[in-house]
């Protein structure tokens, strides 16, 4: 199952776990600030703190194994250290996967001069986020290249 986590409570998880489902995959967009600047309530509220939640509460409730999905735009891409750690600080790192999938819009500009950020300099950057994040202690495996998305497993 794939959902934004939103309304993804405690009470839900469990009616979704006793129906046989054993794992759910949750997209988010960055962290915090962009996440919550892209996905936000009807009412314009945050949605990022409330996901975590969530799935912590799921987590403790029911077996479900939760694979956070990454779409990791240029402007997230230096914030994706930020997002790792917010994430493995509330929910159970050991019984979640992460997948990250680069989205590429040329219209974006890198950080550095504003000038067109294509596909081979987004690679490279992104390739020097995932080794600085693979050395935090809660990512206890190395990334496979599959198609046009990285995995970490073991999250």
């Amino acid at each position: 199952m794939i959902s934004n986590g939103v309304l993804l409570r405690e009470r839900l998880a469990r009616q979704l776990d006793e129906a046989g489902l054993r794992a759910v995959q949750i997209t988010v967009d960055g962290p915090p600030e962009i996440h919550d600047s892209v996905r936000f309530t009807r009412r314009g509220g945050a949605t990022f703190d409330t996901i975590l939640a969530n799935v912590a509460a799921a987590q403790a409730a029911t077996g479900i194994r939760f694979n956070f999905r990454i779409n990791l735009t240029p402007p997230a891409l230096n914030g994706m250290p930020r997002l790792i750690d917010a994430v493995a600080a509330v929910v159970d790192a050991s019984r979640c996967g992460l997948g990250i999938t680069p989205i590429l819009d040329y219209g974006w500009v890198d950080d550095f001069g504003g000038t067109p950020l294509g596909f081979r300099n987004f690679d490279r950057k992104l390739v020097h986020e995932i080794e600085h994040v693979m050395g935090r202690d809660h990512i206890a495996a190395g990334v496979n290249e599959t198609a046009n998305s990285l995995a970490c497993a073991g999250f």
